[in-house]
């Protein structure tokens, strides 16, 4: 009888996966579109909400308009993209 392996759900490679959900602060990886596209334990926690859950939602649905949290993820995102591009950045809003 062969034993059906669980399928990995983490967008994480091995040990990374562990570190990720050992971390007290709850933490959401967005995809450029606003997509949470993973999120650790303590995120489930936060936002009561299951990881497979969360990721049918983009940011905005989970933090109220004109949070600072917004601005600041738009900024970071903006740095990494344009920097990654040879671009100046410039902040787009995620909402």
């Amino acid at each position: 009888m062969n034993a059906i392996e669980p399928q990995a759900t983490s967008l994480l490679p091995g040990s990374a996966d562990i570190v990720f959900n050992a971390l007290p602060h709850p933490v959401l990886m967005v995809a450029p579109d606003g997509r949470i596209a993973e999120a650790n334990v303590a995120a489930e926690d936060f936002f009561e909400i299951s990881v497979p859950v969360l990721r049918r939602h983009v940011l905005r649905d989970l933090v109220p308009f004109g949070s600072p949290l917004l601005s600041s993820a738009a900024g970071a995102f903006s740095l990494l993209f344009c920097s990654s591009v040879g671009r100046s950045p410039s902040p787009a809003p995620l909402y």
